[in-house]
């Protein structure tokens, strides 16, 4: 009874505040006006309450599409079924600053009280249809000209806001996450970065918090008040539950137990030491999110990142650490073989290293020439030292078999190579295909042969590949026609590491999207070329930077026309100028994306950047929590001019239809994907999915 009698008196204080000012007001919702050329929905109010009371001359009504204001009406008098032809509210399809509603988006109303001076959005409504041709859908029609007879109830309840922080009651570190409700309610908040949350417009009474999270204790809070227009401030701290971690630690080649290893807990004290079968277990570990580091004398220590570790539970972790020291095995046949070694040697001396064979060698040649071989009763060595970066030719007077010993060289070291003939190492640690490896220097490659004599050379318009992959241990002879630099890149193993495209050495990030592996940044390969020209089928990859601004490609990546970017094919899903091993999506392969985002309704604000450094304000929905990362690099028209940077991103999809392309366009001001086919000649910008 008393709080019934508090709300009265607040809702009669509101009234008496309304009352005795004397200033005249300015409408409340300041409707731009639309176009009445264009499509108008027509509203005719038969009745319009706030809680269960007539709304009163005065009052306004306002219809809205999603955030958009298409219409609102001020009213002259109370409604009813009696005078509803004379109380109308018209929504717009064109408003004077750009688009108003869109046929069959929800149509959703407001409503002010001018005597309280409250804007209210919850509403019901229904609709009469006494003469059976009127639109009685709430929402918005496609067609000019329609009209409704409608009942909107408009419903208001005094609220309050319930806030405050959870933090870990040992080191009062705020808790991301913990979520936190409102017992018998569906109120609900998580926790952000700093440990705070806000539940809003929370029905006054007194209620039962109960808040939970990962590894803590749920804690439960009674007798918690909320107070009409007021925040009520409530901090939580919580008591985490201790963990344990557990596994084994063994050498990654051998498979075998590694004993008196340390595994600590980066930025902790909890550390443990393997026993004799190589396992080890760290209880009592506060819960939370740790990178964990095991190390052993003559291995590299491995760092496992971001594991959780949940209360009361185990969490299995297995490490299988590298020997520092690797070794290579040759097993050298009668006759002549290429060899090379991706190890860097303690001691590097060419006999040195080949002691063990002297009996069945007859020779080793380098590129330059120089040898190690028998004159008279001696070995002469005129190599010196075993180079990691060059090959060697053996010749061999009977079968034998040595091994090398060493850290090994980082792979991806840049090989020089010189106009005419060399040996080259191979310096990976497993097979990778000849044509990829050399692919960022065609242009200088006269042939590459291995000791089979098989060979990767250019014969006519292709290059065919006649050694397949190339293997460790193995040597190289390279013939060039210009000088150069290899570069051995890694290669893209896992969705989410980085993308190295070995043509230009240019770096993309990549990103899982449902069962999709997308580039999640724009492609950028090829020569600038002025927007007014056309991209030709002249062997060259071309592009358009915006404004013909290279800037604007590193940053948007290039724009290219449909031909050139599907490198003048027509199968969908080819691989165009995407890197080998991925593709140019399909129109179906973007409409997986948008589905797995849960419709194209909402998927762009999911796909986009978020902020505004580079998209137009407001970049409406934006919220990338697919981690598309798309960005709005505008498009190049038919005509070379350059349109619409900041406000859209256009992509094109592989799929044609005649003269015409499927494309996806993301808008800054609004969340949806949208579909279309464009002209070929458009400059878009291209994503890439791997195969």
């Amino acid at each position: 009874m008393k709080k019934f009698y508090k709300n009265y008196l607040i809702i009669i204080c509101l009234v008496i505040l309304s009352v005795l000012s004397t200033k005249v007001k300015a409408q409340h919702f300041n409707f731009e006006g639309g176009n009445p050329s264009d499509p108008v929905w027509s509203l005719y109010v038969a009745e319009t309450t706030l809680n269960g009371f007539d709304l009163q001359a005065g009052d306004e009504i306002a219809i809205f599409d999603g955030e958009t204001m298409v219409g609102a009406y001020t009213l002259t008098q109370v409604c009813t079924p009696d005078n509803w032809f004379e109380n109308c509210l018209i929504a717009f399809k064109t408003l004077v600053s750009g688009p108003g509603f869109t046929p069959g988006n929800p149509a959703l109303f407001k409503c002010w009280d001018e005597s309280l001076g409250i804007e209210i959005s919850g509403f019901e409504i229904s609709f009469d249809n006494p003469y059976g041709d009127a639109w009685d859908q709430n929402v918005f029609p496609s067609e000019d000209g329609e009209y409704s007879i409608v009942h909107l109830g408009f419903s208001w309840v005094l609220v309050g806001n319930l806030a405050g922080t959870t933090s870990n009651a040992a080191n009062a570190e705020p808790i991301e996450g913990a979520l936190v409700t409102v017992e018998g309610t569906s109120y609900n908040a998580n926790t952000i970065s700093d440990g705070t949350y806000l539940i809003e417009n929370i029905e006054i009474g007194t209620y039962t918090i109960n808040v939970s999270a990962v590894g803590y204790l749920p804690e439960t809070i009674t007798g918690v008040e909320i107070f009409a227009g007021e925040t009520t401030i409530l901090d939580v701290a919580m008591n985490a539950i201790p963990g344990t971690i557990a596994g084994t630690v063994t050498n990654s080649e051998t498979m075998e137990a590694i004993i008196g290893a340390t595994i600590t807990v980066d930025g902790t004290s909890y550390t443990a030491t393997t026993n004799s079968s190589g396992e080890y277990t760290i209880e009592n570990v506060e819960p939370g999110t740790y990178n964990i580091t095991a190390s052993a004398d003559d291995y590299f220590p491995l760092t496992i990142d971001n594991q959780t570790i949940i209360s009361n539970q185990t969490t299995a972790l297995d490490f299988a650490l590298e020997p520092i020291i690797k070794t290579q095995a040759y097993n050298l046949v009668t006759g002549y073989q290429f060899v090379s070694t991706r190890l860097i040697m303690e001691n590097p001396d060419m006999q040195n290293i080949l002691t063990g064979i002297l009996d069945n060698l007859a020779f080793v040649r380098n590129s330059a020439g120089y040898m190690l071989r028998k004159i008279g009763p001696m070995w002469v060595n005129s190599i010196g030292d075993w180079v990691t970066t060059e090959g060697y030719l053996i010749k061999m007077n009977a079968p034998d078999s040595f091994e090398i010993s060493g850290e090994e060289i980082i792979e991806y070291t840049p090989i020089n190579l010189n106009t005419g003939y060399q040996i080259i190492s191979y310096l990976p640690s497993g097979p990778r295909n000849c044509q990829e490896v050399f692919s960022n220097i065609l242009d200088n490659l006269d042939f590459v042969r291995n000791t089979a004599g098989f060979m990767f050379r250019k014969i006519g318009p292709g290059w065919v590949n006649s050694i397949g992959d190339m293997q460790p241990s193995e040597g190289y002879l390279v013939k060039m026609n210009a000088d150069d630099v290899l570069t051995y890149v890694p290669p893209f193993t896992n969705c989410g590491d980085p993308l190295t495209d070995p043509r230009d050495e240019q770096v993309y990030t990549t990103i899982q999207i449902g069962e999709q592996c997308w580039m999640a940044e724009n492609l950028n390969i090829g020569e600038m070329i002025n927007g007014n020209s056309t991209m030709t089928n002249n062997s060259v990859i071309e592009k358009y930077c915006y404004d013909n601004d290279p800037a604007n490609c590193e940053i948007y990546g290039g724009l290219y026309q449909w031909n050139e970017m599907m490198e003048y094919t027509t199968t969908p899903g080819g691989q165009g100028i995407c890197p080998s091993g991925w593709h140019l999506p399909t129109d179906g392969e973007w409409t997986t994306l948008t589905d797995f985002l849960d419709g194209t309704s909402v998927a762009g604000g999911k796909m986009k950047e978020t902020g505004t450094i580079h998209w137009s304000s407001p970049n409406t929905g934006a919220t990338n929590e697919s981690g598309f990362t798309a960005l709005p690099g505008g498009y190049r028209k038919y005509n070379g001019v350059f349109y619409d940077l900041p406000n859209y991103g256009y992509f094109w999809s592989s799929s044609e239809l005649a003269d015409y392309a499927w494309c996806r366009y993301l808008h800054y001001d609004y969340a949806n994907v949208s579909r279309d086919v464009y002209d070929k000649s458009y400059g878009f910008s291209s994503r890439c999915v791997q195969n």
